[in-house]
C-alpha cells in the first residue's frame, strides 16, 4: 500500500505542477507571448507522455472497468497532441505578432 501511495501522491504532485504549468502558458499566450506557445509545448509533450505512462500503469486494470482505463489515456494523449499542434497552425503566429 506504502507504493501505490506513494504512486498516487507523487502523480498528483506532477499533475498539479503541470495544470499550473499550463495556467501559466494560458495567461502568456493571452497577453500574446511567444513563450506561451512555448510552454503549452513543453506542457503538452510532458502530459502526452504522462497519459502514455499512465497507460502502463494502468494495463492490468482493463478487467475491472471494461478496457476504458487501458484506452482512455491513450485518447487523452492524442487530444493534447492534437492541441499542441493547434498552436502552430498558420493563423496563430500573426495573431501572435502586437498590432502596431
Amino acid at each position: 500500500t506504502d507504493t501505490v501511495n506513494l504512486t498516487l501522491i507523487g502523480s498528483g504532485a506532477i499533475a498539479v505542477v503541470l495544470i499550473l504549468l499550463g495556467l501559466l502558458g494560458i495567461q502568456l499566450l493571452r497577453a500574446r507571448k511567444t513563450a506561451g506557445r512555448i510552454t503549452l509545448a513543453v506542457v503538452g509533450a510532458l502530459s502526452a507522455a504522462g497519459g502514455v505512462g499512465l497507460s502502463t500503469l494502468l494495463s492490468d486494470a482493463g478487467d475491472a472497468t471494461a478496457g476504458v482505463l487501458q484506452w482512455a489515456p491513450l485518447a487523452y494523449s492524442a487530444l493534447v497532441v492534437v492541441g499542441v499542434l493547434a498552436l502552430f497552425a498558420p493563423g496563430v503566429s500573426p495573431w501572435l505578432r502586437p498590432s502596431r
